[in-house]
């Protein structure tokens, strides 16, 4: 499964991930998942709407079948493809892969990733 992320700046280098979108799926395999981009960006526009223009797209989520997620080459060149190509108010993107007993959680900032950890507030 796949999806987007969406949130917005709290402070100074201090951002929330408000909201996951649902599933936004083209096509899934065990393996692999294509992002159906019209739900995605139906996702994006509604919840900036709902927010009276707050809240942006900040990334991507997908899964993975495995207890501690690590990004595939393949993760990490969706990643960057969409840094290039989408449009974002924000100056790096969010990756969160969900395995089967923990996130996997990092921000690619157009030159590199960065592993982070989330505080859940």
């Amino acid at each position: 499964m796949c999806g987007v992320l969406t949130g917005s700046q709290i402070g100074e280098n201090c951002f929330r991930i408000s909201k996951a979108s649902p599933p936004c799926v083209k096509k899934n395999s065990r393996c692999g998942c294509e992002r159906d981009a019209k739900q995605a960006n139906a996702f994006i526009a509604a919840d900036f709407e709902q927010s009276e223009q707050t809240r942006v797209y900040i990334g991507e989520w997908h899964t993975h079948p495995e207890p501690h997620p690590t990004p595939s080459a393949i993760d990490g060149n969706s990643i960057i493809m969409n840094y290039h190509t989408a449009k974002r108010a924000m100056p790096f993107l969010i990756m969160i892969i969900v395995g089967l007993e923990s996130l996997y959680v990092s921000v690619f900032d157009g030159e590199k990733f960065l592993k982070v950890d989330l505080t859940i507030i």
